[in-house]
């Protein structure tokens, strides 16, 4: 069995003594169908693009969830239209394991597919949190094994393990779910002889708001505990970074304790926090270091728009390894890990330490320097790079529409006709077919979301 130690070679060079063992990433392929910006979009080129970048940069675990929109189920030909993503995402994983990162599948207790509540609506959890997908553990076991069997066997022979989770993406607050320590331990034990001898991890987030009593929950007394004393010493856990409370259980039954670095993605349930690019520097720093204050195993990084976002990942895993390097020479390695040759590394990462330093004090010199330096590598540029430059100059747009408080229908026009020319936004304006109505229609409220952000 392959351990987290691997890493790849320019990484392993950085190892330091505080380097965490697990340097993970948890990407989300939720059904957004935003083309190419979205991960339920890529082909597998994109996939391995984004795999061989984090691989490079020092991750080395690879973990997807696969929405329950998403799922490919032989038995029912309403999931048919998913039989390609399944393959791409299967060869994605096999690609990740072939340069040796170990592979995760995120599974939720709850997940069926939308067309299960039409078929079993008696079925389908009560106080759920999204839409057409929870059913309830409780009175659905019989019916949730088979489906989700279907799943774990798809992918069995690409991931080292499974992480389980047990609240949002949902959980079933009925009478007989209330207790939450007995719903979680028997779906651990009813999905232990589908999974065999792989891996089972289990994500904890949203366990303490379950257990003081919220979400429409009853209280829980206990159920940290309760569910913490099951887990193998061989395994590890993902919990809240904010709780140190719960991070100090684990710690205390000598468990691997994998820190969620939700900030860097979150999502909100709207593209707003994720499409501009913010590079969370600081942010990263910060975690880090306390993260090597709290003795903790590793972190993950969550990640839905990573053409966006991909320079906050290498800083973020070259951070995990060597935590104190400073900012500014992970992001000069980065600069140098795409320009190789050409001599734009240091225009490269000096934009990027520009552009950090914008969102912080929200100088417009910084982000029109950074952005004029990010103009300045498109010649031979690398299409992940391209597409950065592009939605930094959309940024830069709407940085000064809030200062000038433009009209909004006039504002809208500008930046459908700015995004018609840039392939990352081929989603808001060429995928919708009628340009002077459905475009503006889509555009509109995400320009909302934005200018929202940034008048903060």
């Amino acid at each position: 069995m392959k351990t987290f130690e691997t890493a790849s070679q320019s990484g392993r060079q950085m190892e330091d003594e505080l380097s965490f063992k697990i340097r993970a990433m948890y990407l989300h392929p939720i059904p957004w169908d935003l083309t190419k910006l979205t991960t339920d979009t890529w082909a597998l080129t994109d996939w391995e693009w984004y795999i061989k970048f984090l691989h490079d940069a020092g991750c080395n675990m690879f973990s997807l969830f696969v929405w329950p929109h998403q799922y490919y189920l032989p038995d029912h030909p309403e999931t048919y239209k998913n039989e390609w993503r399944f393959k791409v995402y299967k060869e994605a994983l096999n690609y990740a394991q072939g340069l040796g990162m170990k592979t995760y599948l995120h599974h939720c207790y709850t997940a069926v597919p939308p067309f299960f509540v039409y078929d079993h609506p008696e079925l389908e959890a009560t106080d759920k949190y999204y839409r057409g997908f929870e059913a309830c553990w409780s009175k659905g076991k019989e019916e949730i094994l088979p489906i989700h069997k279907q799943v774990i066997d798809y992918f069995a022979d690409v991931v080292d393990g499974f992480i389980l989770w047990f609240f949002d993406i949902g959980f079933c607050g009925c009478n007989e779910c209330r207790d939450y320590a007995s719903v979680v331990l028997d779906y651990v034990d009813s999905i232990k002889p589908i999974i065999g001898n792989r891996s089972i991890s289990l994500c904890l987030w949203g366990f303490e708001g379950i257990e003081e009593g919220r979400f429409g929950m009853g209280p829980n007394p206990g159920l940290r505990e309760k569910v913490l004393d099951t887990v193998n010493k061989e395994d590890f856990v993902i919990l809240d970074q904010r709780r140190t409370d719960t991070l100090q259980m684990a710690n205390k039954r000598g468990l691997d304790v994998v820190e969620f670095a939700f900030f860097l993605d979150p999502e909100g349930g709207v593209e707003n926090n994720n499409v501009l690019p913010q590079p969370k520097f600081h942010e990263i720093e910060e975690a880090v270091k306390a993260g090597v204050k709290r003795g903790s195993a590793g972190m993950i990084a969550y990640r839905l728009t990573p053409y966006t976002q991909f320079a906050s990942d290498w800083v973020f895993y070259r951070k995990l390894l060597s935590p104190n390097k400073p900012i500014s020479e992970t992001v000069a390695e980065l600069g140098h890990a795409i320009y190789p040759q050409n001599g734009r590394a240091s225009d490269f990462s000096k934009a990027l330490l520009l552009l950090d330093k914008w969102w912080r004090g929200k100088d417009i010199v910084d982000l029109r320097d950074s952005l004029r330096l990010l103009n300045a590598t498109r010649t031979k540029v690398p299409t992940n790079t391209m597409h950065l430059a592009d939605a930094a100059e959309v940024l830069l747009m709407l940085v000064e529409y809030v200062g000038k408080k433009e009209h909004l229908e006039e504002f809208v026009p500008r930046v459908q006709e700015k995004m018609n020319r840039m392939p990352i936004f081929q989603s808001f304006t060429i995928d919708q077919i009628w340009p002077g109505s459905r475009s503006k229609v889509f555009l509109t409220p995400r320009i909302e979301w934005w200018i929202q952000r940034l008048s903060k």
